[in-house]
């Protein structure tokens, strides 16, 4: 028959155990929800280059620089050719060689235009110009810009196109909350180990962030 003592000594390394298989499972599922939260960002971040850079192809077919004045020339009875049109020009910019304004959306405007050292930089490069933009409210907008040349192949313009960040950034905010929640339902509502995953995801996404 055990003694007080000896029973006092097992629940005390039952409990030990159970804390560290507890402690262990936490930072499992914590190391696994990094991993795919890394992931998530990256497939969500391609996706939308993926789409900005079929906007920028349809741009070329539609956009036409004549004796310095942009025109767009679509089937104005055709929604689909309608409708891409009309999200091109949701966010974009379109400017001379020397960074005068040509055409300009509203929230492109809110943005901030590109300044003449900016476009003749994006001109230069033989490669698209990527940058995330800022609205004064803080909403973000993944940019890419780049030369189009005047219906003459002769004189560069610089045109931006972009799309909003909100929708990617909803979707790891809410992989956040439901990921976080279930590990704290999981292991007995463990609040404070659920606000350590918290703020590792969101460290995680902040350095996303300054990485785009």
């Amino acid at each position: 028959m055990k003694t007080a003592p000896s029973k006092r000594i097992t629940r005390g390394l039952r409990f030990r155990l159970t804390l560290s298989y507890a402690v262990f499972f936490t930072l499992l599922l914590a190391i696994a929800g990094l991993i795919f939260l890394k992931f998530l960002q990256g497939s969500l971040n391609n996706s939308i280059r993926d789409n900005i850079d079929q906007e920028w192809a349809a741009m070329k077919g539609f956009l036409r620089i004549i004796n310095g004045k942009p025109q767009w020339f679509y089937d104005k009875e055709d929604p689909d050719e309608t409708y891409i049109v009309s999200r091109i020009r949701r966010v974009y910019l379109i400017t001379n060689a020397y960074g005068t304004v040509l055409e300009s959306s509203d929230t492109y405007a809110s943005l901030g235009e590109d300044t003449p050292d900016e476009v003749r930089a994006a001109l230069a490069s033989k490669e698209p110009t990527w940058k995330v933009k800022h609205v004064p409210d803080g909403a973000r907008y993944l940019i890419r810009s780049g030369a189009v040349l005047d219906d003459k192949n002769h004189d560069p313009h610089f045109v931006a196109i972009g799309r909003p960040l909100k929708p990617n950034e909803d979707v790891i905010r809410s992989f956040t909350r439901i990921y976080v929640g279930r590990v704290e339902a999981r292991h007995g509502g463990g609040a404070g180990r659920a606000a350590d995953l918290r703020v590792e995801f969101e460290l995680a996404d902040s350095h996303s962030r300054r990485g785009r």
